[in-house]
């Protein structure tokens, strides 16, 4: 594998004809040729998004030139460049279930958390559910709000993106106050219980788990069914502009229009 891995990068810097005789017969390219990444034809190539990430998918084995892909695009529309979207947007959709199964199993494991706490600070299902219902319709305005950032972002308005995400992060704090509320706050290290109490929320996009209204921090959680382990990583860049939450936006993304 590595060196078919070492092969295309030669093919990609010197030619895929690198080791011909100048006087040898050299057959024409085009982009129906094997060796070119069908991915990177059609639009990007995934392995590209989540380079020395735990998503990290490999380099790609496959050829990525940028004549090839001019040649794609300007080919006449046929059954082998439908079959070659239709490949990329199952790719993309494959990986767009993985990330979903995690979101669900790290929402399970926050809420399974949550009503411990809430049920040993003495939470009335009554004051759960009315404080729920705020919770959720702050909830719905910052993921509107992260989707207009995430767009703004992809456009380069980066003023725009950050106008956005301050506004996000205000609503974050309103929500942390009513969390803090209901008792859905958690200490970030474990075995301090009276230390300082951090609401947390899960990443809608990527699934990673946050501190909520402190862009600046990402806490990982590894646990079977309760939280165990928690790792802060400070002075990071903020969590939207990072590149797994990037990666997985860009393929929402274009999942949603090519489909």
């Amino acid at each position: 594998m590595a060196s078919q891995e070492i092969a295309a990068m030669l093919d990609e810097l010197m030619g895929r004809h690198r080791n011909a005789n100048p006087s040898d017969k050299v057959q024409e390219v085009t982009w129906e040729d094997e060796q070119n990444c069908k991915f990177f034809l059609v639009d990007f190539c995934p392995h590209e998004l989540f380079t020395n990430t735990k998503a990290d998918l490999g380099p790609c084995p496959a050829i990525h030139d940028d004549d090839m892909k001019k040649q794609y695009q300007d080919a006449k529309d046929s059954s082998k460049k439908s079959s070659l979207e239709d490949e990329f947007l199952r790719f993309c959709q494959k990986m767009l279930n993985d990330v979903g199964l995690k979101i669900k199993r790290s929402k399970e494991r926050l809420v399974a958390t949550q009503m411990e706490q809430a049920a040993a600070a003495g939470i009335t299902p009554e004051m759960r559910a009315e404080q729920d219902e705020k919770i959720s319709v702050l909830t719905d305005k910052i993921n509107v709000l992260v989707e207009q950032a995430e767009k703004a972002g992809c456009e380069g308005d980066v003023d725009e993106a950050q106008n956005l995400l301050q506004v996000c992060e205000e609503l974050k704090t309103e929500r942390e106050t009513l969390k803090s509320k209901l008792g859905l706050t958690v200490p970030i290290n474990p075995t301090d219980q009276y230390g300082p109490q951090k609401a947390m929320e899960v990443c809608e996009t990527c699934g990673a788990f946050l501190v909520i209204g402190d862009p600046n921090s990402k806490i990982d959680i590894a646990t079977a069914n309760k939280i165990k382990k928690w790792q802060v990583t400070p002075n990071r860049n903020d969590h939207l502009m990072g590149k797994m939450h990037m990666g997985y936006a860009r393929l929402k993304e274009i999942h949603s229009v090519k489909k």
